[in-house]
This record gives C-alpha cells, structure tokens and sequence, in this order.
C-alpha cells in the first residue's frame, strides 16, 4: 500500500521539534512510533525500521493555533505587583533568534510555548504558517534543485490533489534532468515509488542508476518500479560498493533557500519540517529490501549472493542509521549467526551515542542553537548521517587522549 495524502495530520512544528529531537537519539530498529498516516507495507522484519522513519507523513498547517504563542511587554515589576497586593510572577529571558531576547514567564514550555500570554508579535505558529509560502516562492524562483524541493514539499502540505500528486514525478524527472544533483533524481525516485509505483517510476531509477550505477539505493529503486528487471537488478547490486539515499539534500536545500527576511528561528522550524520530510521519503525506496531477500535463503545462489552484498553495503557503506539497521534485517534474512547481528545492532547503536544535541535546552530557538543546527544540516549533508557520527566519534576520541 502506497502513502497517501489522505488524512491529515495536525503536526505541530514544536511537536516535530520534540520528534527531531527523539529521533536524533533514538534507534529505529528498536524504537517505532507509530505512523501518522498510511504507509508501504512491511514486512515484521522491517516494519520497525520503517516505522521510525515515517513521522511526520505531510506537513500539515502548524499545530492547532496558540494564539498565547506570541510576544507581549514584561510582566509588570515586583514593585508595580507588590503595591498591588500580589507577588510578582517569576519571569526570565529568553532569545527567539531573528526577533531578540524577551521576557517571560518562568514556567512557560520552550517546545509548545504554553504560557505566553497574548502578545503583539506572533511567534511559532503563525510565524511559520506565514514564512512557509515565502520559502515555496523563493524555492520556486531558483535553481532546477531548489524547484524540486518546493515540489517535494509541497506534496507534503496539505491540501493536495490526487492528480497534482499523479503529475509530479514527471515534473521531479524533468527538473532532475536540468540539475546536476544526483540527490534530486533520488527524490523523483523515493517520490515516484511513495504515490504513483509501479513501471512508470522504471525510467526515473535508470537515469538515477546511469549516474550512479555503484549505488545499492539507486538498483532498489529499479527494483521496486520493474521486478520484471530482477536479474539486472541483482547484477546491480553484487557490484554495488555504498547505498547512498540522500537523504540530507532536501534540509540543506531548503535551508540553503530560506529567504533573508525569514527570522532565524522561523527559518529553522521550516528546516526541521524538511529534515522530516527527507527521512520519511526514505520508507518507500527500502520497501524492496523485503521483498528481494526475505526468502533469499530458499532463492538461487545469485539472489542469495546480492542480498548478501547489499547487506554488506548498508552494514558498512550506507549514509544513514536507517540503512544500517535495515542491515540487521537483511541479516535475519539471511539467517546469519545470533552473535554477528548483535554484534551489527551494537555498532549502529553505539554510532548513534555519538550525536550531538543541536539544540540549547534551555533555548532551543536562540542563535546558538540555531547555529549548532545549521551546522548539522550542513554537515549531514555534506557528510550523510553515518559520516557526520563518525566525524564526531573521531573528534571525542581525540579529544579523550
């Protein structure tokens, strides 16, 4: 079964901000949340890897409306509230970044901004709601990439028709075929197999595979729009040497786009709504996965043999957690030994410890914590998921001696 854009759901950016946040620990081979729409279906063996990453389905309108989420003067002094007659409420400052330090109250919630009171200034969800057509318009003004990117996004926001849904494909292929960007033939292709698979995604996986024909995802995508393509398909990927998704173009690329007068921390909720986006466009593109090798053991020796590479490649050579842990599938598959799929699950395990929290707790929308996310965005894609964690884990050890 396919994802739809039907049933919505109200994802909050605060809430996504907590999912990103979860995410950014949490291992989705051992923590699957529950999808919020429908969804490919999986196999037991991968369903909790591809749970994980399907959260959030669609970029609805921010989180019903806090009204209360917006900016207002100090809360009065303790003089003014003592000559009332009433203590004065605790209150602290705090930094929206792009809009600048304010007080508030003590208590209030930094993720939903629950007790704010009515301010003059909106602050998350109508600030957001207003920036996103700005960001879509400026996107849309761009480059072949950042075309596509608004596509992508676009498909994600509610409200979306069925044959502006049947349509874009095409229109990913046609910019696809203008960028230099691999990342963006791989977003036609992810895009193609979640609302319209079958063969006529076939032509999208080709190009993608003529550009990179060492990439395990790229051959998986053949094989999910053409299983009529199974023998080349496991040629493709007894020579593939990485699975590289791509999944860190669409964040970077909408960060890279976000118009100047968007303040900073409106421009990183936007962000953090692609990086969601780009990890749940992933789900569609590992679908093959099960249904190539799940019964490869009884299969013949070539399709053993693939499934055996393809294990090895996203065990050592994929540029996301997802892709190491659908390694650990692939190993159950395979029924290999109890001892080396602990021994997989505990090397992607261990790599996720070395994430760095890209948020200031204590102000998650300040320009510090903006900054820190920036960098992870960019990193992630300059370097993928997998690189990013173990540029860290070469910093902390040198750091140790």
């Amino acid at each position: 079964m396919k994802p739809t854009p039907v049933g919505s759901v109200a994802v909050g950016v605060a809430l996504l901000l907590v999912a990103v946040m979860a995410w950014l620990r949490s291992d989705p081979a051992e923590t699957a949340p529950a999808p919020a729409a429908a969804a490919p279906a999986a196999s037991a063996d991968t369903a909790p890897v591809l749970a994980a990453i399907q959260s959030p389905p669609r970029l609805a309108a921010s989180a019903p409306r806090r009204e209360s989420a917006v900016l207002q003067p100090a809360a009065p002094s303790a003089e003014v509230a003592a000559s009332a007659g009433s203590a004065a409420p605790p209150t602290r400052v705090v930094e929206f970044c792009g809009v600048g330090r304010m007080t508030v109250p003590a208590d209030f919630d930094q993720i939903t901004l629950d007790g704010l009171q009515a301010r003059p200034i909106p602050l998350l969800s109508d600030a957001i709601d207003a920036a996103r057509p700005r960001l879509f318009a400026a996107l849309r003004s761009g480059s072949a990439a950042d075309q596509a990117a608004a596509a992508v996004l676009q498909a994600w926001q509610p409200p979306t028709s069925p044959l502006a849904l049947a349509e874009l494909p095409a229109q990913l292929f046609a910019l696809a075929r203008q960028s230099p960007e691999t990342a963006v033939l791989a977003a036609a292709a992810n895009t193609c197999a979640g609302w319209t698979p079958g063969s006529a995604c076939a032509p999208i996986a080709r190009a993608w595979i003529a550009r990179e024909p060492n990439n395990a995802a790229a051959w998986l995508a053949l094989e999910g729009a053409d299983p009529s393509a199974r023998d080349e398909v496991l040629r493709g990927l007894l020579n593939s040497t990485r699975h590289q998704s791509h999944a860190g173009w669409l964040p970077a690329q909408v960060q890279a786009g976000m118009p100047a007068d968007v303040a900073a921390y409106v421009g990183m909720e936007l962000t953090v709504q692609a990086l969601g986006v780009g990890f749940a466009a992933l789900v569609p593109g590992m679908q093959p996965v099960s249904a190539l090798c799940k019964t490869a053991t009884a299969e013949s020796d070539n399709r053993r043999a693939a499934c055996q590479r393809l294990m090895e490649v996203m065990r050592d050579h994929s540029d996301t957690l997802t892709g190491m842990s659908m390694a650990v599938a692939l190993s159950r598959f395979l029924q290999r030994p109890a001892a080396e799929i602990e021994a997989q699950r505990a090397r992607r395990n261990e790599l996720d410890r070395h994430w760095d929290t890209p948020f200031d707790e204590n102000e998650p929308r300040g320009c510090k914590s903006v900054a820190q996310f920036r960098q992870v965005v960019e990193s992630g894609w300059q370097l993928g998921e997998v690189g990013r964690l173990l540029q860290n884990k070469s910093r902390k050890a040198g750091g140790a001696r």
